[in-house]
């Protein structure tokens, strides 16, 4: 897998470090004084108190799959699904993240006034401490919120008002948000974008390119089992010794395409029964149920892929797998439980990729999206008890053994094409000059 080719540019006292260890890199600078690496500490340690503080949690309610068709690609997937709810009543059981991802929230209450190993300084491989494990991990969202100001201003500008996303494909979407979010939250920043794209921008469509001029990079994404379901994620991320992570993007296309009137239109149904809500919130429910057979098939295919992916070298093995969708503007979770067959989604809850003002990033997000690119070092898992209470809630196991192709989930893997794809390719039609075809017209009608 090709690495992303990084650029940096240095001018006067304003440094953008786009590499694999950006604090390593400063200390090579001789005009780089301690003064400011503890100016960095103190500015990181104040985002992250002020993220953790006023942090809104995200709410994984279950849901369960009633049927589905198989042996497509996602874009094809059926899947008739629905919240699954108590027996006997109405009410949602749900879990919230950061019951689910503890450990990484436990990382972050534990590295805000650590100053030695896990901040600058790379721990002892092999020493088998916790700060080894998630070093990797806080060390990118460290660099990231120094920078976080310069990639906002990337996407968005208030005064001028400029949006980078406006009118953009997903094409462009997907690279705005891999290289000035997505992948500065990993390790590295190694990623690929998939080459499934009919136009791909070279380099970073963003607001600031002369500054920015990062080349973007693509590649194959394939993932799943032609008997099962099979595609090609947007992006894939690709944290450094651990697994990959899949990623999907989708347009905020509906948003655009509901006019004002049907804003207001929506709005008075809405409250009819003496109830408001806001029209942000119906459009990302649009959204994901316009898109939520391929999201679901998608999150359910990379969790059984996750399973197949050798869990050698003493880790502790997760069953609980993450995957996250992205519009312009917001976001939401799924997760599967392979062994446990238990399926989460954040869709009913309204997640804001920015802030109120439109133009900062939203800090429960950034930790939220941050986590879910880095699982395999926090390890996200349900309580016992819930565990327990929703094993095999999702009845995608059921469905698949009545459809016996349970055992092909041993299949689901990276690959660069499927057979279908293959098969639904148009014949090539063979080419023929002109005047050998008047010719061997002539001849045939001579005959006659």
């Amino acid at each position: 897998m090709a690495a992303l080719q990084l650029l940096h540019t240095v001018k006067k006292t304003k440094v953008f470090f786009y590499g694999f260890n950006r604090i390593s890199k400063l200390r090579l600078m001789k005009h780089v004084s301690s003064r400011y690496f503890s100016s960095i500490r103190r500015s990181q340690t104040d985002i992250l108190k002020s993220a953790l503080n006023n942090y809104i949690d995200l709410q994984l309610a279950p849901l369960m799959i009633k049927n589905c068709n198989i042996g497509v690609s996602f874009s094809e997937a059926h899947l008739e699904h629905e919240v699954y709810s108590c027996k006997g009543n109405d009410i949602v059981l749900c879990d919230n993240f950061s019951n689910v991802f503890k450990e990484g929230f436990n990382a972050l209450h534990q590295s805000i006034d650590k100053v030695g190993v896990g901040f600058f300084d790379a721990p002892t491989e092999g020493n088998g401490t916790e700060d080894y494990m998630y070093y990797y991990a806080l060390s990118a969202l460290r660099d990231f919120l120094t920078e976080m100001d310069y990639h906002e201003k990337c996407l968005k500008h208030k005064e001028p008002f400029g949006d980078a996303f406006d009118k953009q494909k997903d094409a462009y979407v997907a690279a705005l948000l891999t290289n000035h979010l997505l992948s500065r939250l990993v390790y590295g920043n190694r990623y690929l974008i998939s080459n499934d794209y009919a136009v791909q921008p070279p380099k970073c469509p963003c607001l600031k390119p002369l500054e920015c001029a990062s080349l973007i990079n693509y590649g194959q994404t394939g993932l799943g089992c032609e008997d099962i379901w099979y595609g090609h994620p947007d992006i894939v991320l690709v944290p450094p010794n651990f697994s990959n992570t899949s990623l999907w993007f989708f347009e905020d296309d509906i948003e655009a395409q509901m006019q004002e009137d049907d804003d207001l239109l929506t709005k008075d149904l809405l409250q009819q029964n003496n109830r408001s809500i806001d029209i942000s919130e119906i459009k990302l429910k649009m959204v994901f149920e316009k898109c939520a057979e391929q999201i679901l098939s998608q999150a359910i295919t990379f969790s059984f892929c996750e399973a197949n992916r050798d869990s050698s070298g003493g880790r502790r093995r997760h069953t609980l797998i993450p995957s996250i969708v992205l519009t312009p503007h917001h976001y939401l979770v799924v997760m599967y439980d392979y062994e446990n067959d238990i399926l989460l989604s954040s869709d009913h809850q309204i997640s804001p990729l920015w802030d109120e003002t439109g133009v900062k990033f939203n800090l429960s997000a950034v930790l939220q999206i941050w986590m879910v690119l880095n699982h395999s070092y926090f390890k996200p898992k349900l309580s016992t008890e819930f565990q327990k209470d929703f094993a095999f809630t999702c009845e995608i196991h059921r469905i698949f053994k009545e459809l016996q192709v349970f055992d092909k989930t041993k299949q689901i893997t990276y690959r660069p094409s499927f057979r279908q794809e293959n098969k639904r390719l148009k014949a090539k039609k063979r080419l023929m000059l002109y005047s050998d075809y008047k010719k061997k017209f002539k001849k045939s009608h001579d005959l006659k």
